[in-house]
């Protein structure tokens, strides 16, 4: 078994699905064979190849892992695909959810599924409001699936999961944005969640003068929200 990280699946117009991502042991890329079963409980898919895959977790796309990824398609013409790890992360998040249920809540989290209910009521709402777009409009906005996950793995675009589904902030899709700034502005919040990343780009800054930071990027003041970023960090 290959324990694999910064994963992601794609699927061809055949319905083939295929698994990418980094052996956490070598970090070397990986792209498997057609996959055939998958076992959200276990966080286990195997290829038609008999190779099982232990998914140990969610996160971005490694570059060796995306290049590994393109030479696979040069190699076969250049095949459409389409991304579909969302569905994988869903029936993992669920399968886990289901486990604590059956192992019953204590009184603390009783209280922390309904902070989380919550929370995931005002996520909806953000859906919603079209403060969140899904992954085939930020897709198209960027040009393709390779260019959204070369987005993702240089830290210009995050996304945010809702209902095991992922969603992008609306304000990616702002051509006044330049993604270069917010890759600066990336680095300096890695040791954030992305629901934090979104509250620190949405939320006025009074070192900003009053603006958010991503309208303080729009206007060019990369370094101040650089600064700001590096304050939030360092609490």
């Amino acid at each position: 078994m290959i324990r694999v990280v910064e994963w992601a699946v794609l699927q061809l117009p055949a319905d083939e699905r295929y698994l990418m991502g980094v052996n956490r042991n070598t970090r070397e890329a990986i792209i498997s064979a057609p996959l055939k079963s998958f076992s959200p409980e276990d966080r286990l898919v195997d290829d038609s190849d008999g190779q099982s895959y232990e998914l140990t977790d969610i996160g971005l796309v490694s570059v060796p892992a995306r290049r590994a990824w393109r030479h696979w398609c040069r190699e076969r013409g250049e095949p459409e695909f389409v991304e579909v790890t969302e569905e994988y992360e869903a029936a993992i998040s669920a399968a886990a959810q289901l486990k604590a249920t059956v192992r019953g809540h204590t009184d603390e989290g009783i209280d922390t599924e309904e902070h989380e209910q919550t929370a995931l009521l005002r996520k909806r709402q953000l859906v919603a409001d079209g403060h969140l777009v899904a992954s085939n409009a930020m897709s198209s906005f960027l040009g393709g699936p390779i260019e959204l996950l070369e987005a993702i793995s240089r830290g210009r675009v995050f996304y945010v999961e809702v209902d095991g589904t992922r969603f992008y902030p609306t304000f990616f899709l702002d051509k006044k944005l330049n993604p270069a700034r917010v890759e600066r502005v990336m680095r300096k919040l890695v040791g954030l969640d992305v629901w934090g990343r979104y509250q620190f780009f949405t939320t006025p800054q009074t070192s900003l003068d009053g603006m958010t930071p991503i309208d303080a990027l729009k206007h060019g003041l990369t370094a101040q929200v650089e600064e700001a970023a590096e304050g939030l960090a360092e609490r």
